[in-house]
């Protein structure tokens, strides 16, 4: 452990073997504050007490011993560090403990340090062979371990060695990196007088500071953190690893429950199928839908369990909650099927998915053994490929990788700081290259679409906020090109015919020679025998910015407009005020035609029309 770094350490045993009293030796907190705990002389809930040393602070975890209060212990280890195993030298291994080294294995804790209490109540030989006994159940469990210490509530030197030794371990535990953001399992809830609803767990993976922006599910509210806690102090931010309170306001503390999360906006996944790794320490004996118990976090999940594939080293297959829940991808949660006397399995979740059917169970399989066996940079391409979004942003992706890494792979289009995978691409541009064939097809003189009609396209595809993303990806390789904000197929050209072409010269030339002058386009289109091409040019002219339509019976030439524009820049006081009369006199017109400009003008958030003046924006 280095300087300021917090450890947590699950103290774990089986009931009455001294965990507690272990922990008020240390500490001196008495970690049975319930009353119905003081009077069955039991830990039911779990309990927090604090060990500082300088910069160094561990947090010891008083796990619940007994078989009926499993589920307290399962929410109490799921963010441990280490472990104080402890037993009584009177009563030795038992079954509780064994369950207890079992669940905290399956919950990626490696790292024990076997404290044997009682030992004034059992002789030397006796607590040579218990000690052994440990030592041979964690090695086969691969698990590491120091030698057993040894305590005796009759001698307080015991402790004082047991806390250096306890130091001294926890040195040798190395905390695991993590990408993902914070998160925070709610323990406990409760309404504080004056202060209001608070909620308590232990931050993971990532801090937490005043100020951030947090999402409470699944009640799926968003708040601001404006007052933290821990280790029973104000802070103005929370480390991985520390006890954290935190104050959530306009919500009453009874809508929240155990199990509830806290955790940055739109991180978790959430769904009622999961696709999973089944982790195991004993013989698998599996059955057809398993009816199982999930623990995820401090939250107990029903569900079914569906094998999907395995053999003697994996097994890979779906959990079906009963209702939707949200996971971190790659959490890890104990599961219990119906049947077991004890845990002794757990799951990694992989993927939210759909369920398996004969059809696709080998890509299942195939896409599940490379996110979790693959390297980072294969699991990376196959969850980009994955990912519901199709268009993906490259700093949510959680790992070591940058957008550069994955620039020169052929099986991935990029553009700026987003990532899509090929068979994506492929399918979406089908999609939308038929979409603007048809289009072309049914409007040949139009040039194109702007981006709010090309979105239509794939708005059950792809997030409002990726679609632009993706327009350009299809202009990056040429599939699409864009002239002026307008989109089309990259071949099209609009080609008028001899007729099109004279209406489109002769509408061009009268509006030049109308000069600022502007007429009703009717009069023009009076001139014209095909009053509906006509109608067709005059669309044309204006999508692709010939000219402008001033309103439905005004058009100017977009240079004529732009030019107003430049004389109005230029003739604007140093407050860029302009007078209406002055705007008149400029360009030689009467009010009625004035009106029509400024309505245009200030229609294009260009000017801001007053009773008298002109204001440039």
């Amino acid at each position: 452990m280095n300087k300021n770094e917090k450890i947590i350490l699950a103290v774990a045993g089986h009931v009455d073997h001294g965990k507690t009293s272990l922990v008020k030796n240390l500490t001196g907190k008495d970690t049975d504050t319930l009353k119905e705990e003081k009077e069955r002389n039991l830990s039911i809930n779990i309990s927090f007490a604090f060990l500082e040393r300088n910069d160094a602070t561990i947090a010891l975890i008083d796990l619940p011993g007994h078989d009926k209060f499993i589920d307290n212990m399962i929410a109490g280890a799921s963010s441990v560090n280490g472990t104080l195993l402890v037993i009584a030298a009177d009563d030795g291994i038992m079954p509780q403990t064994i369950e207890h080294i079992n669940i905290l294995k399956l919950l990626g804790v490696k790292n024990f340090l076997p404290i044997i209490t009682k030992t004034d109540l059992a002789g030397k030989y006796e607590i040579e062979e218990l000690s052994e006994q440990i030592k041979k159940r964690l090695t086969q469990l691969n698990l590491y371990f120091h030698e057993p210490i040894l305590v005796s509530n009759k001698n307080e030197k015991d402790f004082e060695n047991c806390k250096n030794k306890i130091f001294e371990f926890t040195k040798s535990i190395k905390l695991k990196v993590s990408y993902n953001p914070f998160r925070l399992d709610i323990d406990r809830t409760f309404d504080l007088k004056g202060i209001g609803t608070v909620v308590t767990g232990t931050c993971k993976f990532d801090k937490l500071r005043l100020g951030d922006e947090v999402e409470l599910l699944p009640q799926k509210k968003i708040f601001t953190i404006k007052e933290l806690q821990s280790n029973e102090k104000k802070v103005e931010q929370v480390s991985p690893g520390q006890r954290t309170a935190i104050k959530i306001s306009n919500i009453n503390w009874k809508e929240i429950n155990r199990g509830d999360i806290v955790c940055v906006p739109n991180t978790l996944m959430c769904a009622k199928v999961f696709s999973v790794k089944l982790n195991h320490i004993n013989k698998l004996d599996l059955k057809v839908n398993n009816e199982v118990k999930i623990y995820a976090g401090c939250k107990t999940l029903i569900a079914k369990f569906k094998v999907i594939g395995k053999d003697y080293s994996y097994c890979y297959g779906q959990i079906i909650l009963n209702n939707e829940w949200y996971f971190n991808r790659n959490e890890t949660c104990l599961i219990k099927f119906s049947g077991d006397n004890s845990i002794d399995k757990s799951i990694s979740i992989i993927r939210e998915s759909s369920p398996v059917n004969k059809k696709n169970r080998e890509e299942e399989l195939a896409d599940l053994r490379v996110l979790d066996e693959g390297t980072t940079y294969e699991r990376t391409i196959l969850s980009i490929k994955l990912d519901k979004n199709k268009v993906v942003d490259s700093n949510k992706l959680y790992c070591e990788l940058c957008i550069d890494d994955f620039r020169e792979d052929k099986n991935l289009i990029t553009h700026k700081d987003y990532v899509i995978h090929i068979k994506n691409y492929n399918y979406l541009s089908e999609k939308v290259l038929k979409k603007m064939q048809a289009y072309h097809l049914k409007k040949p003189l139009s040039p194109g679409l702007n981006l709010n009609s090309m979105n239509a396209f794939i708005d059950d595809e792809i997030p409002k906020e990726y679609q632009p993303v993706f327009f350009m990806m299809m202009h990056k390789v040429g599939a699409l090109k864009i002239d002026r904000g307008t989109f089309s197929l990259k071949h099209f050209e609009v080609k008028l015919d001899d007729e099109q072409t004279r209406i489109k010269n002769f509408i061009l030339k009268r509006l030049k020679l109308n000069n600022y002058n502007v007429k009703n386009i009717e009069l023009i289109k009076e001139k014209i025998e095909n009053k509906k091409v006509f109608n067709q040019i005059l669309k044309y002219l204006v999508d692709i910015k010939s000219i402008v339509m001033l309103d439905f019976e005004h058009y100017i030439t977009n240079s004529m407009y732009n030019t107003m524009l430049e004389k109005i820049f230029q003739n604007v006081n140093e407050n860029n005020v302009m007078l209406k009369t002055n705007f008149m006199s400029i360009f030689d017109l009467d009010s009625e035609k004035a009106q029509i400009y400024l309505n245009k003008f200030e229609a294009d958030k260009k000017i801001l029309v007053s009773k008298n003046e002109i204001t440039i924006l």
